[in-house]
């Protein structure tokens, strides 16, 4: 019984040691929050799967050539010999979609709601996608240019798209 009461006391001494550092620590500079804040979200981009990150092993199935986002099939990532994702493509087929399900997905794929299509970072138009074309993305979010290329689907309708890919970088080519 003796045991048990002097591990308890030992517990309860480490918690309070444990409260009273933290509490000392939280009276930090201002300077540290933020900076511990810009780690916090680079370790969170580390953990999703964008392009130019490496690959998050446990939201992805490897499928030989490419991988596969395992909560929707139609996402696959590519990558280099490094497991950095090179491109991010969403495939329709054999179905196909329009530019407004490019848009749903790509908040998806970028785990950003604020993306701009634009080749500014302050440009605020707002651009109809259009298939066959490729655009610059910035995400305010990650602070970091994407560009995109979309495919359309030649066996349907006009603005039918059959999949789109997302690369890291920004592109010479794009509108």
């Amino acid at each position: 019984m003796t045991k048990k009461r002097s591990i308890y006391k030992r517990a309860l001494l480490l918690g309070l040691v444990a409260a009273s550092l933290t509490t000392f620590t939280g009276c930090s500079s201002s300077s540290n929050n933020s900076s511990s804040q810009t780690t916090s979200k680079r370790a969170k981009a580390g953990s999703l799967n964008i392009p130019g990150q490496k690959i998050n092993k446990s939201k992805a199935k490897d499928e030989d050539l490419y991988w596969t986002d395992k909560s929707d099939d139609r996402i696959r990532y590519f990558t280099d010999d490094s497991k950095k994702i090179t491109a991010v493509k969403v495939t329709f087929a054999p179905d196909y979609a329009n530019t407004s399900a490019v848009d749903a997905y790509l908040e998806t794929v970028l785990h950003d709601k604020n993306y701009k299509v634009s080749n500014s970072k302050k440009d605020n138009d707002s651009i109809v996608l259009k298939t066959g074309t490729t655009y610059n993305i910035y995400s305010p979010k990650w602070k970091k240019w994407f560009w995109i290329r979309i495919d359309k689907n030649n066996n349907y309708e006009k603005d039918a798209v059959r999949d789109f890919a997302v690369y890291p970088g920004k592109s010479d080519e794009a509108l």
